[in-house]
């Protein structure tokens, strides 16, 4: 199965002369959305840049949208007429679209007057990352903090799984415990926890600190790292390069 599903395999680029193409690109979290404005040059992607917001309901995915995408572009004179989305795992049944989300994309990309490239789950999205700045099939816990959630995602040489999504408590690490302990067929948890999103170097020693042990399935003390800012919305926008110019790398910017 491709990576990101229905997306054109039309080429834009020249072979004499490089006309670069921008787009968007969408990331739809529990509570948060990410917006950005990539494109590719030289078989690079190119993040140029990225906002985000919290919404509350799903009526509010196309002003909230809409006033994301202007952020991006800012004064650029460029008009993007794509758009890719990262939908959570959650949206999806037997790795398609629920209808009522395909609706909810549908509706949206009619409002904002765009075309829609693709959908990528983020979990996938996140793997596909991984492997690419790492240069291996991850196998690791990723933790991905939202203001009031966290979704748990256990991935194994570079397959899912699972995702679970729970609501944040007091402790970072009794509710990271709990959503691991819903992952019953997983004889031997990775011992490595990958955290992403709202504040997480100020988790990290709290983290770091939490008992492991008591209750999971760890071989050892897990290793916990940090990922880089706005890592999800940088794995859908190249998942979707990847997609559609095959070999790409990107690189991280100060």
């Amino acid at each position: 199965m491709s990576l990101i599903d229905k997306l054109s395999a039309l080429n834009p680029f020249s072979k004499k002369e490089e006309v670069l193409e921008y787009f968007f690109a969408l990331n739809i979290g529990t509570e948060k959305l990410t917006a950005a404005l990539w494109t590719i040059g030289k078989k690079q992607l190119k993040i140029l840049e990225t906002a985000s917001g919290n919404y509350s309901s799903l009526t509010d995915l196309p002003h909230l949208t809409d006033k994301l995408l202007d952020a991006v572009l800012g004064i650029r004179e460029v008009e993007p007429q794509k758009i890719l989305f990262g939908v959570p795992s959650s949206w999806l049944s037997d790795e398609n679209l629920k209808e009522e989300c395909l609706n909810i994309l549908r509706h949206l990309v009619k409002e904002l007057e765009l075309t829609p490239m693709a959908y990528v789950e983020t979990a996938h999205a996140l793997v596909h990352w991984l492997e690419k700045t790492e240069g291996v099939p991850p196998t690791a816990i990723l933790v991905g903090f939202e203001p009031h959630h966290l979704t748990v995602t256990v991935v194994r040489a570079g397959k899912l799984d699972g995702v679970k999504v729970i609501s944040r408590g007091d402790s970072s690490g009794i509710d990271i415990e709990k959503a691991l302990l819903t992952f019953t067929s997983v004889e031997t948890l990775p011992s490595k926890i990958l955290i992403y999103g709202s504040s997480v170097e100020g988790l990290k020693n709290q983290l770091l600190s939490y008992p492991w042990m008591s209750k999971l399935s760890f071989l050892h003390f897990p290793k916990i790292e940090s990922l880089p800012d706005e890592v999800d919305i940088k794995s859908v926008c190249l998942a979707g390069a990847s997609e559609i110019e095959g070999e790409i790398y990107y690189k991280e910017t100060a």
